[in-house]
């Protein structure tokens, strides 16, 4: 056990461990995740994919522009005949109830998404600091020629070869 004494010393007070999240008991979770994203991908057939080219032709729309775009729909019924031969007002009512609908929903799921991706930041980040800690140990214990660590230390120092990106 005289190893474990060595790398204790070298590693003392040099902890690189956290518990930001614990991914314990959440197998179950994946497979009713699976299931939610294809009931929401039935429940939105009505979805759009633009490719980035038709996203940079269209108009910026957010609160402000629903806002406009309710205040002309409210003002078309005063001037019809200058709405009737161009613009179909039943499909821009359609459009502006569906924004009003589907905004909240968009926003609940954003900040929805927004968790889930800090939950897999914060998994993936307690998953490297510990892997980090048992790479030092490692090196620490290959170097003082413990049996059965060189072999390991070399292969995991392959995804280190890059040296450190100056900033």
């Amino acid at each position: 056990m005289a190893w474990l004494w060595i790398v204790k010393k070298l590693f003392l007070g040099v902890a690189m461990t956290q518990d930001l999240f614990s991914a314990k008991d959440v197998d179950a979770d994946m497979g009713k995740l699976d299931t939610v994203i294809e009931d929401l991908k039935q429940a939105t057939t009505y979805r759009v994919d633009l490719q980035d080219e038709d996203k940079e032709g269209l108009v910026m729309f957010g609160t402000k522009a629903l806002n406009f775009t309710q205040a002309a729909l409210d003002s078309m019924g005063e001037v019809e005949t200058l709405v009737s031969g161009f613009l179909d007002v039943e499909e821009l009512k359609a459009d502006v109830k569906f924004c009003q609908d589907f905004g909240p929903k968009i926003k609940k799921l954003e900040r929805l998404l927004d968790q889930l991706k800090d939950t897999y930041s914060a998994a993936g980040s307690d998953a490297y600091a510990a892997s980090l800690t048992y790479y030092n140990t490692i090196k620490a214990a290959s170097r003082a020629k413990l049996p059965g660590t060189e072999a390991i230390y070399k292969e995991l120092k392959k995804y280190f070869t890059g040296g450190r990106k100056k900033s």
